[in-house]
């Protein structure tokens, strides 16, 4: 019988989808390390507790941002509240709208307007009937005086 590992010699065909038996499979890939992953370290963390990590510096940190073509640098806050508001505005991001206001109203940003006071009930007052035909002629004359100023 011929040698199986003599590629002259044997009976397989090398061509178009059918390479040489040595190249077939990849070897497996031996791990420097013996398998064992190694473990991440762990971001700076806050002297008084050890679990709670520093977001200070990583916040305020300059970063490169392409605004309007150019390359400025800002800080990476600013940075995130800016693309928050661009979410927010250009493409309606419900998410990005809360965020956004619940930040508002945290730091106190906004203010609640006074209520508009149009239409709806109007609770007059009346001790005697004289006092409501006083009123009412005084409501009817105003009315009148409106009506007018609107006709000039």
């Amino acid at each position: 019988m011929s040698d199986s590992k003599d590629p002259k010699n044997s009976a397989y065909e090398v061509g178009y989808g059918k390479p040489p038996k040595e190249h077939q499979f990849k070897p497996k890939a031996r791990s420097v390390n013996g398998g064992v992953v190694k473990k991440r370290k762990g971001r700076k963390c806050t002297a008084d507790d050890p679990k709670k990590v520093d977001l200070g510096p990583l916040l305020f940190e300059p970063v490169p941002v392409n605004k309007h073509g150019r390359v400025q640098k800002m800080d990476a806050f600013e940075a995130m509240l800016r693309k928050q508001v661009e979410q927010a505005v250009k493409h309606r991001s419900a998410t990005a709208i809360k965020v956004i206001l619940a930040g508002a109203v945290e730091y106190d940003l906004l203010e609640t307007p006074p209520p508009i006071r149009s239409g709806g009930v109007l609770r007059v007052p009346m001790n005697t009937h004289e006092e409501f035909e006083n009123w009412v002629e005084e409501y009817m004359n105003s009315r009148e005086v409106a009506r007018a100023k609107v006709r000039k």
